[in-house]
């Protein structure tokens, strides 16, 4: 009994140490798929604070300067979904009138997601804000030559 009981433990140690290596091993090798993108994050929020200044200031050129081009711009109702000059056009219209607005963001809301290849990030974010875009969820696509200008 004594000797099967030993048994018992030394291969449970066995067991233990190999799925110990492995899951090691694994952790490893996890870590080295990790990309640090923290100064691309920094330059995307960046960006987005010089949007959101902009956009608090109605300055035209400094908030469309934000965005790519190229840019669709995805509003809350189906049927705004504007290229870059239709959102131009939009946004001139209250800016040409001094009219900004300013983004409330819910403090630590902001979320970056940056895609393996580093070349395109995400945001997401809660805000609260006041003006004519007060119901739109500003979520653009942030290319990396965009980023922290």
């Amino acid at each position: 009994m004594v000797l099967w009981g030993l048994a018992v433990v030394a291969v449970g140690g066995q067991v233990s140490c190999s799925s110990g290596k492995a899951a090691r091993a694994e952790e490893e090798r996890l870590k080295a798929l990790i990309v640090d993108f923290s100064a691309e994050r920094r330059g995307v929020n960046t960006t987005l604070d010089a949007m959101h200044a902009a956009a608090a200031k109605a300055d035209l050129n400094a908030y469309l300067g934000c965005f790519a081009p190229d840019l669709i711009f995805l509003g809350t109702d189906p049927k705004e979904r504007w290229n870059s000059a239709e959102f131009a056009k939009f946004v001139k219209h209250y800016f040409d009138q001094g009219q900004g607005w300013a983004y409330a963001l819910v403090p630590e809301s902001r979320n970056v997601v940056i895609e393996q290849a580093g070349n395109t990030a995400w945001f997401g974010r809660a805000s609260q804000a006041r003006g004519p875009l007060a119901c739109v969820p500003v979520q653009p696509v942030v290319p990396r030559a965009q980023r922290g200008r």
